[in-house]
């Protein structure tokens, strides 16, 4: 794996953008050459959206996310079903795309130690 283009980052215990999608402290392996955020992605099958990872102002997020067509304003797209909040809007200026997930690497005993607690 070339080590410059691929980054291995974990999805941070607070991000539940795309829980139960994708859980916190997933590992990633992160292709920063594909950033082609799709326009109105809201509208593709959740199993089709491509998921990238983004720095933005309130920090590093593993999500869904769009384009509005101009280049001006991004949508970062929590799961409708999970527990994150409305989708969230940023200018371009706002928002540094790290690259596009194309691997994941769940730990799933991470499920029951939230539900023991």
């Amino acid at each position: 794996m070339n080590s410059v283009r691929y980054q291995r980052i974990e999805v941070d215990v607070s991000d539940r953008t795309l829980y139960p999608f994708v859980l916190p402290g997933t590992i990633l392996i992160v292709d920063s050459e594909r950033k082609v955020v799709p326009t109105n992605s809201e509208d593709m099958e959740e199993t089709d959206r491509p998921i990238f990872v983004l720095n933005t102002l309130l920090g590093r997020r593993c999500c869904w996310c769009s384009t509005d067509g101009n280049g001006g304003r991004w949508t970062i797209i929590p799961y409708e079903y999970g527990e994150s909040r409305p989708p969230e809007m940023f200018n371009t200026e706002e928002v540094q795309i790290i690259g596009q997930v194309v691997q994941t690497m769940m730990n799933l005993a991470w499920c029951s130690r939230v539900q023991d607690s």
